[in-house]
C-alpha cells in the first residue's frame, strides 16, 4: 500500500506531499496537477521496472518558475508488514539540456537495500549486509537491472508491488478488438484491452474467470469472453450473450457500444487481480457510462478495497462519485496560476445541508 508520495520540482507539484489512503478521491479544478499526479506515478512504474532512460523525465518537466535543475521524487510503501522508501533525484543541466540520476535508493524499514550515486551502484542482501558494488550509467536507472534472486527478495517484493501499479485513463473508443500477442500490462487509455485480456486468460485464469461471473450480475444475458483465431498469431476478442432460444451469440468487442466496453474495462480493473497488493489509479472513470451504472461499480470498488490488497485512487468531476467517496476519502487539490499545487483533504460539508458536489459547483467548498 502506498503510504506517501512526494514530489519535487515536477511541473506543477513543488514539494507536494500526499499521504493516501486505502480509497483515494482526487478532486479540483481543471489544471490543478491532479493528472500530473497520476503522469509521476506512472513514469516511475516504467522507470523502475522497465529501466525507460531519462527522456521521461525532460528539462521541461521543471517547474517553470524556479530556477534550481534539482527533481526529486519519493515513494514510502508498506508491503508484507515492511516499511519501503524508494528515492529518486534527477539533475538537469542548462543549457545543453542533459540529465543524469544523482541518487537512486531503496531503503526497508530505514535501511538501505540498494544504492546509486555518482554512477556507482552498491547492492545489499536481505540481512543488509553488504553486497558487490559495480560502475553504471548515470543515465539509466540501476533498480531496474537488478534480477530476482534468493538473496534479495525484500527488493524484489518492492518491483513486483511498482509491476502491479495500474495507472490508466480509459478511452473505450481506442480499445481495439484485434491482439496480436499477451500484454500483461495494461497501456494508459486502455487501447490494448484485447491483448491485456488475452494474457489474463492464459496466466490468471482464476481471475479471468471471477471477471466473468461478476459481468453475468452486471450485463444481462452475458455468458463469456471468446478470443477467436482470426490469423497466424492474431485473436479476435468476442463477448457472447445468450438469445431467447438460449442460443450464444458472439460479438466482437467493437461491436458493443463505448459505454459497454467501458463497464467491460472497468470491471476487469477490479477483478483481474486476485489477492494482490494493487494499486489502482482510474482518471475520471465515470465517462461513458450512464448514471445508474456508475454506483453499482463504486459499490464493488469500495468492497473489494476493504476485502482485498487493493488500494484506489480516483479523479472524478462526477456528482455520483464525489458524493459516494469524498467525505472521508476525498482530497481538493488547488492552485494560482505560476504556484505549485496544494493538496488538503476534504473532511466535512459544513452545516449548509448541500451535498458536497453541489459546494464544489458553486464554490463554496472551503469557503
Amino acid at each position: 500500500m502506498l503510504k506517501e508520495l512526494y514530489i519535487d520540482n515536477y511541473k506543477c507539484l513543488v514539494n507536494f506531499t500526499f499521504t493516501p489512503k486505502n480509497i483515494n478521491l482526487l478532486l479540483g479544478e481543471n489544471g490543478t496537477g491532479k493528472s500530473t499526479v497520476f503522469e509521476v506515478l506512472s513514469i516511475l512504474k516504467y522507470f523502475i521496472t522497465d529501466g525507460t532512460d531519462l527522456s521521461s523525465f525532460p528539462s521541461d518537466s521543471l517547474t517553470r518558475w524556479q530556477k534550481t535543475p534539482i527533481q526529486n521524487f519519493e515513494l514510502s510503501v508498506s508491503l508484507q508488514e515492511r516499511n519501503y522508501r524508494y528515492k529518486l533525484t534527477i539533475e538537469h543541466y542548462h543549457p545543453q539540456f542533459r540529465s543524469r540520476i544523482q541518487l537512486e535508493q531503496l531503503f526497508v524499514d530505514e535501511q538501505l537495500l540498494f544504492d546509486f550515486q555518482l554512477g556507482k551502484i552498491r547492492l545489499f542482501n536481505d540481512d543488509f549486509s553488504a553486497g558487490p558494488n559495480y560502475p553504471f550509467h548515470w543515465l539509466r536507472p540501476g533498480l531496474a537491472t537488478i534480477n530476482p534472486r534468493q538473496d534479495n527478495q525484500l527488493l524484489t517484493t518492492f518491483k513486483n508491488w511498482i509491476q502491479n501499479l495500474i495507472v490508466i485513463k480509459p478511452n473505450p473508443v481506442l480499445m481495439a478488438t484485434e491482439s496480436k500477442k499477451e500484454e500483461p500490462q495494461l497501456s494508459w487509455y486502455g487501447e490494448n484491452f484485447s491483448s491485456w485480456y488475452r494474457y489474463l486468460s492464459q496466466e490468471r485464469q482464476a481471475e479471468a474467470f471471477e471477471l466473468t461471473q461478476k459481468l453475468r450480475e452486471i450485463f444481462t444475458g452475458f455468458h463469456s469472453f471468446r478470443l477467436q483465431q482470426t490469423g497466424e498469431e492474431t485473436r479476435s476478442l468476442q463477448l457472447g450473450f445468450k438469445a431467447e432460444n438460449s442460443e450464444i451469440i458472439f460479438y466482437r468487442l467493437d461491436e458493443l457500444s463505448d459505454g459497454q466496453r467501458m463497464i467491460v474495462l472497468l470491471y476487469a480493473l477490479l477483478y483481474s487481480h486476485g489477492q494482490d497488493n494493487v494499486c489502482l489509479c482510474i482518471d475520471e472513470p465515470e465517462n461513458f457510462l450512464a448514471l445508474p451504472e456508475i454506483q453499482p461499480w463504486l459499490l464493488n470498488l469500495y468492497d473489494l478495497c476493504q476485502k482485498r490488497g487493493i488500494q484506489a485512487f480516483l479523479i472524478s468531476h462526477n456528482p455520483e462519485i464525489i458524493n459516494y467517496l469524498a467525505s472521508g476519502s476525498g482530497y481538493w487539490l488547488d492552485r494560482f496560476p505560476n504556484s505549485p499545487t496544494r493538496i488538503k483533504p476534504i473532511v466535512e460539508t459544513g452545516d449548509t445541508g448541500l451535498k458536497i458536489s453541489e459546494l464544489i459547483a458553486r464554490g463554496w467548498l472551503y469557503e
